[in-house]
Formats: C-alpha cells, structure tokens, sequence
C-alpha cells in the first residue's frame, strides 16, 4: 500500500512508529532495516513528501569520472574546464 501524506511530520511521525515497532520486533533483518533508515531519515523524507531525489547531481558525477578517466592527466586546467562545459552543460 502507498502512502502520500501531506506533511513532513507526518511522514516522520509514521516511519519513526515504524522504525520503533520493527525494533521491537525482535526480527534481525527488520531491525537493521530500521537501523537503516534512521541514519538515512533526513533524504528519505525529502523523496516521501517532496518526490525529489538526487539522481540528476548522480548522473552528472557519472558523466564527470568518465570525462576524467578518458583524459588520463590534465596539464591545461582552463582546456579541461572549457571541454568539460562544452561537453556536458
């Protein structure tokens, strides 16, 4: 079942319940999951209320390690710079 809630307490309200109640559990695999998801509460809140995940700012990284494995060294910092804007902005 999906869950759209309207606010950010109240979706930090439902998943710290959860969190509590897996704990409570005594279950190994829920308790980490729950442990997991504590750490991660600040982004997993973001996606639940706002539908927003930083998956644009991943990909670019991506984009930018492969930029920089193809070049093997760069001696001219204004070249990289101008080929890595040409290329990707």
């Amino acid at each position: 079942m999906i869950m759209y809630w309207k606010s950010r307490l109240q979706a930090e309200f439902h998943l710290k319940d959860w969190i509590k109640r897996a704990k409570n559990s005594g279950i190994t695999i829920l308790i980490t999951a729950a442990k997991t998801i504590f750490s991660n509460l600040g982004g997993i809140l973001n996606y639940l209320v706002n539908r927003s995940t930083n998956a644009s700012l991943e990909n670019f990284n991506r984009k930018l390690k492969f930029f920089l494995a193809t070049l093997r060294g760069v001696n001219d910092k204004d070249l990289f710079f101008f080929r890595l804007i040409k290329l990707y902005a």
